[in-house]
């Protein structure tokens, strides 16, 4: 996504209060980004990141010390982006 703000910078009086861009109206309009994501605060964005969770599975009925299994949620699309962007 490339966003218009260079080209706004260009155009725009340095005095004048920033107008927000095409695409940053058409996201709080649509409240989607242009890949169809859900737009989020910083705070609705880590409490949905934090329903993520890992399962420790243990077959019932066995000894207390034997070998267990741990599952990860699989990440929903949103989840999938925002920690490919923390990535290095």
């Amino acid at each position: 996504m490339v966003e218009q703000l260079e080209e706004d910078r260009s155009r725009r009086p340095p005095v004048a209060p920033p107008r927000p861009s095409e695409s940053a109206r058409a996201k709080k309009a649509s409240k989607t980004t242009p890949e169809g994501l859900t737009v989020h605060s910083f705070h609705t964005l880590l409490a949905h990141l934090a329903t993520r969770c890992r399962n420790t599975c243990r077959i019932a009925d066995t000894e207390p010390d034997a070998p267990s299994l741990q599952l990860l949620t699989e990440l929903d699309p949103l989840q999938d982006e925002a920690l490919q962007l923390l990535r290095p």
